[in-house]
């Protein structure tokens, strides 16, 4: 079973600048921890990749920073990409290159990761990264369902580059990726 520490977010990794994965970081570590999770839980992965992942974290939330985080709307949302980033990291040979425009069909574009001796040139799009999350996975609000209404999405969006769709579910610890 693969660790995964999720402390590796806030440091400017796998294209995610320091002070973007500073945010997804107290985000994601809020929904795990508001819903009972604790450093060295598992995550369980479906779709296209299928794996048990262990999540690893140190840092403990302030009071502040778990206020800062009650709206689960917004935590779910900036924290399942907190996730993604490590399933992206782990199934794949990309990274983040940008956020993109809404309307364009998915949040971001992936390219590949970058050879540490050529960094002078501008990185092209490989690929694009649509997630979502879910804080407690319910009728009517289920992974699956979740998965579909972002198949439908990204479908409007041009196509010219392979789409990864990742749903991650905080309750139950789960998460699903497809490659569309």
């Amino acid at each position: 079973m693969k660790t995964l520490n999720l402390d590796k977010l806030q440091e400017g990794w796998l294209g995610i600048p320091s002070s973007a994965g500073g945010f997804y970081y107290p985000a994601t570590i809020a929904c795990l921890e508001g819903n009972g999770h604790q450093s060295d839980c598992i995550l369980t992965l479906t779709g296209d990749w299928e794996a048990t992942l262990k999540l690893n974290w140190t840092s403990k939330l302030s009071e502040k920073t778990l206020s800062f985080w009650k709206n689960k709307h917004l935590a779910t949302e900036y924290g399942a990409i907190g996730i993604a980033a490590f399933i992206v990291e782990e199934f794949t040979d990309l990274e983040f290159l940008e956020i993109m425009e809404i309307g364009e069909g998915a949040d971001f574009f992936l390219c590949e990761k970058k050879n540490a001796e050529i960094l002078s040139f501008r990185q092209e799009p490989a690929a694009k990264l649509e997630v979502s999350g879910i804080w407690n996975e319910k009728i009517g609000n289920t992974i699956n369902m979740r998965i579909n209404l972002k198949k439908r999405q990204v479908d409007k969006g041009e196509l010219e580059f392979p789409v990864y769709i990742i749903v991650v579910e905080f309750g139950q610890l789960k998460a699903k990726c497809i490659k569309k």
